[in-house]
């Protein structure tokens, strides 16, 4: 992607949401927005520099969690706050993130953190993949395959 962004999508998992994975992801500096949608909810969370720094609760466009619990001096959630992301306990979004349904709330939050607006043609294939595992000095990351 532009700007040397990586674009991930898993089907039918949330591993990408775990806390644990998005702390080693970022943990060089870097900055993760990991969404996660099913039936009842929809929600990012926004990882940097190793620590997790906040759910945004996509369908109401604020910073879920208990009060008081997402630093809004911190210079990645400000640029949240700043575009209508509410991180106070009236969970009511302002400004652009007031405007957008939970779909345009999450390509809102990709373009102020990348500066890439996700497209369409973001998401055309062809896709490839498959399980990933991380290999061992004993031999590859996927099981060996029983001998014919």
């Amino acid at each position: 992607m532009p700007g040397g962004w990586t674009l991930a999508l898993e089907g039918d998992s949330w591993i990408g949401s775990d806390d644990d994975v998005l702390r080693a992801l970022t943990a060089d500096g870097g900055t993760a927005l990991s969404a996660y949608r099913d039936p009842d909810t929809r929600t990012a969370t926004l990882a940097h520099d190793g620590a997790v720094l906040g759910r945004l609760e996509l369908s109401g466009g604020y910073f879920g969690g208990p009060s008081g619990s997402v630093d809004t001096a911190h210079p990645v959630v400000a640029s949240l706050t700043a575009v209508g992301f509410d991180a106070s306990d009236d969970c009511e979004p302002t400004g652009e993130a007031g405007t957008e349904e939970p779909d345009g709330r999450l390509v809102l939050a990709v373009r102020v953190l990348t500066g890439v607006t996700l497209t369409a043609a973001d998401l055309e294939g062809p896709w490839t993949g498959g399980p990933s595992r991380t290999a061992t000095a004993s031999g590859p990351p996927w099981p060996e395959s029983p001998a014919q």
